[in-house]
């Protein structure tokens, strides 16, 4: 007898990626603490923590072929099985390699998460793609929630190898159920024909259709803003967040934790509702991505007037707004699958997830390096990690720019004539 529920399944991928959520936040609070125990410099520290993100870009593609020749089912299994084995391993590593080697694993098992996660929702709940695919990147965020106050309190308490091994344990305890929730779904293997739905067990199939050069294009533009965006959001969400505010403001850990919570509270509230807005056609999918970028940008230059003077209630309102606009950049999910088939749904969208994960990777990696190097030099008398932000925050204001443009070309309208257009409906 089938066992298949998409409805619990699915449930139980936003349960997972809770646990992606966490992992990925871990050092944002962990850091001083694991940094003091292996004698970790700023380098070596970017180094630890880009680890998880070269591993999980690394897996994209190979993820994406697996779901599409071996299917969701085996492909999460695997991908869980791996990620319980690294947080394990990671709270009993005795050196810096063997953190990093952990890392690693955890971020290659949590990288076969989304895209498997994404051809389910494509699959099984179509009219409302860009809803759950808002809700599977709010649970991220809630994990990564639980990884700063919470998590403070507990490594301040008991050290910061007791939650990695809660959390190893905790997944093989979700691989059970998920698997037995996903037991006889038949996959589809091209979007094209919802009507006439070809499966792994036979049925008509239709032949691969060979993308175009206009569909090229179109895919390269959509990845290339997204890319740089999301990458610094990663970056800074996952490692450098802790790390600016404790060297500009000096405030207390607590104090600096509490802050840290409202931007995973403010992405996991936009999420599904920039996903709602979009399949509802209130604003288009491109205007709100492009939305997206410039509010993030925007919210990046605010870090750099941020110091020891600002009262606090306008640090939590400048996260809370570049929660809400990185919200927005993740219905670039939604524009992709629009126009994708099954034969190729899951390599492409390993790719889309892919390259920003690389992307926020080397950018953790270069902001250590870069401030490293910055701090040995006499160029300027400012804090070397500021001076880094605020090198950064050029190359986010030209990839802005840039998006704004080439969204107008392409589509020709604004997002002031799409509010208009859904005010006179």
């Amino acid at each position: 007898m089938d066992r298949f529920s998409p409805r619990f399944a699915s449930i139980l991928l936003i349960a997972s990626f809770i646990i992606l959520g966490f992992q990925r936040s871990y050092l944002a609070i962990t850091s001083s603490y694991v940094a003091d125990e292996f004698n970790l410099n700023y380098a070596s520290l970017g180094t630890l923590g880009a680890a998880f993100f070269y591993a999980f870009a690394a897996v994209q593609l190979p993820v994406g072929i697996a779901v599409d020749r071996a299917g969701v089912r085996r492909t999460v299994g695997m991908a869980l099985t791996i990620t319980a084995l690294g947080s394990i391993l990671f709270s009993i590593a005795s050196n810096p390699t063997m953190a990093v080697v952990a890392r690693g694993l955890t971020g290659a098992g949590l990288g076969g998460i989304y895209v498997p996660a994404l051809k389910l929702f494509a699959s099984t709940q179509r009219k409302d793609f860009g809803v759950w695919n808002g809700m599977l990147i709010a649970g991220g965020h809630l994990g990564g929630l639980v990884a700063l106050t919470p998590l403070l309190l507990v490594t301040v308490s008991f050290g910061w190898r007791l939650p990695m091994l809660v959390v190893g344990v905790l997944t093989l305890v979700l691989i059970p159920p998920l698997l037995w929730s996903l037991h006889g779904w038949q996959e589809p293997l091209n979007l094209q024909g919802q009507g006439t739905r070809a499966t792994r067990g036979g049925g008509p199939r239709q032949p691969r259709v060979a993308a175009s050069n206009e569909l090229a294009r179109h895919l390269l533009w959509l990845l290339i803003p997204y890319t740089v965006i999301v990458g610094h959001f990663l970056a800074f969400n996952s490692l450098w967040a802790g790390s600016y505010f404790d060297t500009i403001t000096h405030w207390p850990e607590a104090t600096i934790g509490l802050l840290l919570s409202i931007f995973p509270i403010a992405l996991a509230l936009g999420a599904p509702l920039a996903g709602a807005i979009a399949d509802r056609g209130l604003i288009s999918q491109s205007h709100l991505t492009t939305l997206g970028y410039c509010g993030f940008t925007l919210g990046w230059c605010g870090l750099l007037f941020v110091d020891t003077r600002m009262p606090p209630w306008q640090v939590v309102a400048l996260l809370s707004t570049m929660g809400l606009m990185v919200s927005c950049t993740f219905v670039v999910f939604a524009q992709a699958s629009a126009i994708l088939g099954w034969q190729s749904f899951g390599l492409l969208m390993g790719i889309l997830n892919g390259v920003p994960m690389l992307s926020g990777a080397i950018i953790q990696h270069e902001l250590g390096w870069l401030t490293h190097l910055l701090a040995d030099t006499d160029i300027s008398t400012s804090n070397p990690l500021w001076l880094a932000f605020a090198l950064h925050a050029c190359l986010l204001l030209l990839t802005s720019l840039v998006a704004v443009s080439q969204n107008f070309r392409s589509s020709g309208t604004s997002l002031v004539g799409d509010t208009k257009e859904w005010m006179r409906k």
